[in-house]
């Protein structure tokens, strides 16, 4: 018996802007100011974990080969999988501003 535990999430990260700076400059850009709510950058809505143990006992081999060899140990596996990043449209900044990113979000897209 291979005892373990799996787990998984699903969220969503949602706001108006993914960086403290975004909307000074959205504004510096002659670009109106948004109200509406958009996935943020750092979103990654789905993760899933799991953690297994495999252990053999003493005076009990694997498939009964090299006993008082092979026995007597565990093995821990970790398995942590989530998906990419939910795709927000960003456009290049003519005028970089260097305090932050050079590219906005696309709001308009």
């Amino acid at each position: 018996m291979v005892p373990g535990a799996l787990s998984a999430s699903y969220s969503v990260a949602t706001g108006k802007s993914s960086t403290p700076n975004e909307n000074q400059v959205r504004l510096q850009q002659g670009e109106p100011e948004t109200i509406k709510e958009s996935p943020l950058i750092f979103d990654r809505p789905v993760q899933v974990s799991g953690n297994f143990t495999f252990t053999v006992p003493k005076g009990e081999a694997l498939f009964g080969f090299g006993n008082g060899i092979l026995d007597d140990y565990s093995l821990f596996l970790r398995l942590f999988v989530q998906s990419g990043r939910r795709y927000t449209p960003r456009s290049f900044s003519a005028e970089p501003d260097h305090r932050t990113s050079d590219y906005i979000s696309d709001l308009n897209a």
